[in-house]
């Protein structure tokens, strides 16, 4: 049963055909390793995908909070929605077409999935 792929994109898991994976980090200072990113934000936005999946990989942050707009192509795009606080070892899944953007980070380092 896919009902899943199916309420969070509207297409069946047949349709879904491309895989992309990334960690992402926003730090507040700059950042502790050579490769990791010294963004302490991230503004609104959509992804390329059809379902995107946040993992958060780190605890140790204050701030990052994961931000929800409107969905592009509908009325209400850009209109805020809600916001999701990440958690270590928690995800959360949206379509990507739903802007969503993360706020600054004020201590530590966030890193996602």
């Amino acid at each position: 049963d896919h009902d899943l792929a199916l309420t969070i994109t509207g297409v069946g898991p047949a349709e879904l055909d491309w895989r992309q994976g990334f960690v992402a980090g926003y730090s507040a200072a700059a950042p502790s390793l050579p490769s990791a990113t010294s963004r302490s934000h991230l503004v609104a936005h959509t992804d390329d995908s059809e379902v995107t999946l946040n993992l958060c990989l780190s605890d140790d942050f204050e701030g990052g909070e994961l931000n929800f707009w409107g969905e592009r192509g509908l009325q209400d795009v850009g209109k805020y929605m809600t916001s999701y606080t990440p958690e270590a070892g928690r995800a959360i899944l949206h379509p990507g077409r739903l802007m969503h953007s993360v706020s600054e980070v004020t201590a530590g380092e966030r890193h996602v999935l």
